[in-house]
């Protein structure tokens, strides 16, 4: 069932991308960003995610959260650590955002 729901997803990776950028609310960029970020296409993934944040997301630190976990997903560490520290807030955002920021930047010995 996930190998088929991953299948689906990355099939219509580049409609919902396109869908997304028309719905005026935040969530569907963020999420159709993320799955392009995880499908190896980060560079369109983070900057349809941007278009996201943009919307005025419902729960903007939670967004801001996603992004730097998509950031760090594609790779981009030292940006991640960077959008980590703009998450704020007292609903848990912040505390996930500190703990990435600790398991990112801990030496490995």
């Amino acid at each position: 069932m996930v190998v088929k729901r991953a299948a689906d997803t990355k099939a219509t990776l580049a409609a919902d991308a396109e869908a997304a950028r028309k719905m005026p609310n935040a969530a569907p960029s963020l999420t159709a960003g993320y799955n392009l970020v995880l499908n190896g296409q980060v560079d369109e993934g983070l900057a349809l995610m941007r278009e996201g944040l943009a919307k005025k997301p419902i729960a903007p630190e939670g967004a801001k959260l996603q992004y730097a976990m998509a950031q760090m997903d594609g790779g981009r560490k030292a940006e991640a650590v960077k959008s980590f520290a703009d998450v704020h807030g007292d609903h848990g955002s912040q505390d996930l955002a500190q703990l990435w920021t600790l398991l990112l930047t801990k030496s490995s010995k």
